[in-house]
């Protein structure tokens, strides 16, 4: 019998059904749909010109024999196997929307065997069967997408992602060591706000902003205070220890990318890693997951920084920038010397955020923060000038970190 401009044109849904020899199976969105097992499709060579795939074999379609088929001109493909172990034997598919056959194990096809299957002219591949049994005689000529016969399909290759600048910061915060405060300012150096921090978080090294929430980094008892934007006092975290369990000394730095803290410590000449949501998942202790150990030079770790590939470390001594791979990976890269808009040398640079493909250093030797070009710093050697400055805000005297 035809099957003409239905949503189905026949739908196989019981076991052991045998189609065979229908005139016409056309203008359907579906041709024939086998959703059942060890059914029989056969010598239906008119499936033709259907919205969607001429033939298509269902997940719970198992075990079925396929053979001397016709599926030509269909939107989709001709011959679409989703189930297992179905036999596919002498049919032909051309001029189809998409792909002759497509039996993809991406798609949960295994074990569905072909033969002698001939696939032309198609929008894709002639036989694309990613994982299933060639056993001989499948052809593809005039398709649009090679491999013509695929039964290999390697996986595509991705270019790689180029990591791109940080993303651009409204704003950041400076702690106070000697006013125990965080002060917040715009990246032009407009004051916003400032709150103080806990008494027990009586010695500010530095802080990071993250998810609207500021951390503030305590070099005495090598923890973190997580407070509101408006200052209240959230949650404190475990006390940090290097990855063998052994204690930090004087912690300085710190830095949030995602689920990721980094801290460093120039006592101990290292970089450590840990999981955000592991340091204030209660109180006790956490060992750092990754440490990378500072490069001779950089022996006063004052700040870092991020960004997809690098930890920046700012040296408070030297008034450079170490760059670090964060995987530990290779060696350190070193900045010019940063000096500020005049030329002058800075005093004591102990912050660093990056913004975009600025990088700004607080200098709590000179009460200012300074702006720099990131790519500036690290275009060969020399000195390079800040590009704009502004000063701290009365009260902040003691900018720590950035």
């Amino acid at each position: 019998s035809r099957a003409l401009n239905n949503d189905i044109g026949f739908q196989i849904n019981d076991t052991n059904v045998e189609l065979t020899g229908s005139p016409s199976i056309a203008n359907n969105r579906i041709g024939v749909q086998v959703e059942g097992d060890g059914n029989t499709l056969r010598d239906n060579n008119h499936i033709n010109d259907n919205t969607s795939d001429g033939v298509l074999v269902t997940a719970t379609g198992d075990n079925n024999d396929i053979r001397n088929n016709d599926s030509d001109g269909n939107a989709g493909n001709g011959f679409h196997v989703l189930g297992k172990n179905n036999s596919l034997l002498d049919n032909n598919s051309d001029k189809n929307g998409k792909n002759g056959a497509l039996a993809d194990s991406a798609e949960g096809a295994a074990g569905n065997t072909f033969r002698g299957h001939t696939s032309e002219t198609n929008t894709l591949q002639g036989i694309k069967a990613c994982g299933q049994v060639d056993n001989g005689q499948n052809v593809g000529t005039g398709n649009l997408v090679n491999p013509q016969v695929d039964f290999v399909c390697p996986a595509p290759i991705v270019p790689p992602v180029i990591p791109g600048p940080p993303a651009p910061i409204s704003g950041f915060a400076v702690p106070d060591d000697s006013a125990n405060k965080v002060f917040s300012y715009t990246t032009a150096g407009a004051l916003t706000g400032s709150f103080s921090t806990a008494a027990a978080n009586a010695n500010l090294s530095d802080s990071a902003v993250a998810g609207g929430k500021v951390y503030v980094l305590d070099s005495s008892d090598k923890q973190i205070y997580r407070y509101s934007s408006t200052g209240t006092l959230e949650a404190t975290s475990k006390v940090m220890k290097q990855s063998d369990g052994t204690n930090l000394s004087g912690p300085a730095a710190l830095a949030i990318d995602g689920n990721e803290v980094w801290v460093s410590d120039s006592s101990k000449m290292k970089i450590y890693r840990y999981s955000l949501a592991s340091l204030f998942a209660g109180a006790g202790n956490l060992n750092a997951a990754q440490q990378i150990t500072i490069v001779s030079g950089n022996n006063k770790s004052a700040d870092l920084a991020l960004d997809a590939t690098y930890v920046y470390s700012v040296d408070e001594s030297n008034k450079q920038v170490y760059r670090y791979q964060r995987n530990g990976a290779g060696t350190a890269t070193v900045s010019k010397l940063m000096k500020d808009t005049a030329g002058a040398g800075l005093g004591n640079p102990s912050g660093l955020v990056l913004s975009g493909t600025d990088a700004y250093v607080s200098d709590f030797g000179k009460d200012k923060i300074f702006k720099y070009s990131l790519a500036g710093l690290f275009a060969g050697t020399g000195n390079l000038n800040a590009t704009s400055s502004f000063g701290t805000a009365a009260g902040n005297t003691d900018p720590r970190g950035l």
